[in-house]
């Protein structure tokens, strides 16, 4: 990408007199530029538990505790009744914003607990705002913060705080970490009293809190009240980072130009006699900034980035391995549930053929007894002689022709014993049929047994296998984080540098002007003329950069946009056909042929396009690995606009429809006054109409 600029800026300044290449490439920062890295964590947030207490001013006790669950969650009240606050403390704790919370209620909340996880990791905050504030991050689950052993607890602590301030410090460091945040800028103009300056500002996690927490203020406005800037950190393309560098840059020289001209006429003799003082600091300024622009922290953030990027590669590669044999294993769970059935049945069916191979060799002994004695006696046992009651030998049942009982000739005709005979051979003809049978179902049962203890050392394997893979994962997870913190780290020392720079290239500013007043008009002009060619070349550069991370993020932004519009129309708004992104982040809607913005669509579908859009951006995430949404919302009120039954009747379809096919990879908190909402969700808290939620 450097050398494709490189040579586009060649070009351009072929007819420039006052900066040559070299220039060009410190005012570009080609060698100390960060890369932005667009792939996504996969991580995000759920709120799991909020608990605060305290004093209301009329002495009633405060005691408001809640548990949420994934997908969406509504808080039903009347209004004025507390639910805003709760969303407020909710962002006091998650942000440190404290001022939120209104100011007549903030006095009477003296404790807040607040327990959410980020991935698979629980982490609890404990707030304390009685007398001075206090803050603690714990790593650990809100539940089982009470059991832990008092001597191990500061084992648990990330971070403490004892103010509000320190504390939005480090939560916001924080989510950086967790999420691969940082601070894009932008410039304005100082907000000191008399002070015509411009200034450096920056975006906080507060700024990019803007993108879950969407309060019923917002509801007319499409980014809920923050610029485009968060929308381009959250989907993080590639050079959003320098693109917004140079442009923050280009500001601060556009400024210095204008300010350079304003006092290109003015004289100050007395100036003559300073010069030599002034060729002094400007020598000492020069060597201030040749030793910021030989520092090494880029060549070590750029060896990090390499590093993370090297991780993310082979963690998604681990990833499709363990969905591969996660499929594997599921397919030899299969197989092995469906071979335990057939051996059940056959097992069954041999079980049933062996109880017919006995009736039948009973009956088989039957009727050969009747044949040979002409009665069936297999099941009588006779003790003693009914007319004499002399005791009777059953040993003389063998007699041939002669009853057991009384001895007598017993005579059987021969129609008689043809049949008999006939269904002895019939019988014996059955158990030929049978123990064949069985002995075809003992040699399947064998070849089942032998395919299932195959299937079952093939499911032995996959589950270590998958074991291993996953605790591969999670060491790979720890390496990134560290990688992403290490990087944190050097970005604020680089920043830092980069202020001091700011400030060096500022002072040396002035005394360039004190230098050029002491010297020829013409030198005055030279100086204007190279201000001017270099704002030529920031603005190409930025206008170069920009058509590249359009080209490069095109296919991104078009799969963006047809998720939305996926879901602009699966809520009922079928008039609304297409989506377009362009270069500079604008989303323009084109509803009955008509290109529209999103404060021309009508108020009543303007909720259904802003929330399609937040599902794009996480369904962005989840499917295609690009954002870095934290895959939760929280929305404020969102049937103040308008309340009629047709909206109302869709506002339900759309809660349900999120709720069911989004609900196990995102979680909303929806606070609303509409009672019409109640039992549209399982996940509700309902507060009876006149009381207050806490």
């Amino acid at each position: 990408m450097n050398k494709e600029l490189e040579k586009h800026i060649s070009r351009l300044i072929e007819g420039f007199n006052h900066i040559n290449l070299n220039q060009v490439k410190v005012l570009i920062d080609f060698d100390s530029v960060i890369e932005d890295m667009p792939l996504s964590t996969g991580k995000r947030l759920i709120i799991n538990y909020l608990g605060f207490n305290g004093l209301k001013k009329n002495g009633d006790n405060i005691n408001f505790t809640n548990e949420f669950k994934q997908g969406v969650n509504l808080i039903i009240a009347d209004n004025l009744r507390g639910k805003s606050t709760v969303l407020k403390v909710l962002k006091a704790a998650l942000t440190g914003d404290v001022t939120s919370i209104k100011a007549d209620v903030r006095p009477w909340i003296k404790n807040v607990t607040l327990g959410f996880k980020i991935s698979n990791k629980d982490y609890t905050v404990i707030i304390s705002l009685e007398k001075r504030f206090k803050g603690i991050l714990y790593n650990i689950l809100w539940k089982d913060l009470n059991l832990v052993d008092v001597n191990s607890i500061n084992d648990k602590i990330i971070f403490e705080a004892n103010s509000n301030t320190k504390y939005a410090e480090e939560i916001q460091k924080f989510f950086f970490n967790q999420f691969s945040y940082y601070s894009l800028k932008w410039t304005q103009k100082s907000s000191a009293k008399d002070s015509n300056d411009l200034v450096e500002a920056s975006a906080s996690w507060k700024t990019y809190y803007k993108s879950i927490y969407l309060e019923s203020k917002d509801s007319v406005s499409f980014y809920g009240g923050q610029n485009q800037k968060v929308f381009q950190m959250l989907l993080g393309f590639e050079y959003t980072n320098w693109i917004n560098h140079l442009s923050v840059k280009r500001d601060m020289l556009l400024f210095k130009s204008s300010k350079y001209k304003e006092f290109e006429s003015r004289k100050d003799s007395e100036a003559k006699s300073e010069k030599n003082g002034v060729d002094l600091e400007l020598e000492q300024i020069q060597k201030k900034l040749e030793r910021i622009n030989n520092n090494s922290l880029m060549q070590e953030l750029s060896g990090l980035q390499n590093e993370y990027n090297r991780i993310i590669k082979k963690w998604n590669h681990t990833n499709l391995e363990t969905l591969k044999t996660s499929q594997e294993s599921s397919r030899e769970i299969k197989k092995q549930t469906e071979l335990s059935r057939k051996l059940g049945e056959y097992e069954y069916e041999e079980k049933r053929i062996r109880k017919e191979i006995v009736r039948n060799n009973r009956l088989l002994n039957d009727l050969l007894e009747y044949i040979e004695i002409g009665q069936f006696f297999s099941n009588l046992d006779i003790k003693s002689c009914p007319s004499c009651n002399q005791e009777v030998n059953n040993h003389h049942s063998q007699i041939n022709g002669a009853c057991p009982l009384c001895h007598e000739q017993v005579s059987i005709d021969d129609d008689n014993k043809q049949i008999y005979i006939h269904k002895i051979d019939e019988t014996k003809i059955i158990l030929e049929k049978l123990e064949n049978e069985i002995s075809l179902i003992k040699k399947k049962i064998q070849d089942i047994k032998d395919n299932l203890e195959q299937v079952n050392q093939k499911v032995e394997t996959k589950k270590n296998q998958l074991n291993q893979q996953l605790k591969y994962e999670e060491k790979m997870e720890i390496d990134l984080s560290k990688i992403i913190s290490n990087i944190n780290l050097v970005r604020q020392n680089s920043s830092d540098i980069s202020e001091e720079e700011k400030t060096l290239i500022a002072e040396r500013a002035v005394l360039l002007y004190k230098k050029d007043s002491i010297s020829e008009t013409s030198n005055e002009q030279i100086t204007l003329e190279k201000m001017e060619e270099e704002l030529q070349v920031l603005n190409s550069a930025i206008e170069f950069l920009d058509q590249k991370r359009y080209e490069k993020s095109k296919g991104i932004l078009d799969s963006l946009a047809r998720m939305m519009l996926a879901e602009i129309q699966e809520f009922g708004l079928e008039s609304i056909t297409d989506i377009k992104i362009d270069n500079k982040f604008n989303v323009t809607y084109i509803q009955n042929d008509v290109c529209m913005k999103f404060d021309e669509i009508a108020e009543g579908e303007q909720l259904r396009v802003k929330i399609a859009f937040y599902l794009g951006l996480i369904q962005l995430d989840i499917e295609k690995n690009f954002g870095r949404h934290t895959r939760f919302l929280i929305i404020d009120s969102p049937n103040k606009e308008e309340g009629d039954s047709r909206y109302l009747d869709g506002l339900k379809d759309v809660l349900k429809n999120i709720n069911d096919r989004y609900g196990e990879n995102l979680q909303i908190i929806i606070g609303t006054a509409t009672r019409e909402l109640e039992n549209v969700l399982m996940n509700q808290t309902v507060y009876p109409e006149g009381d207050y939620v806490f």
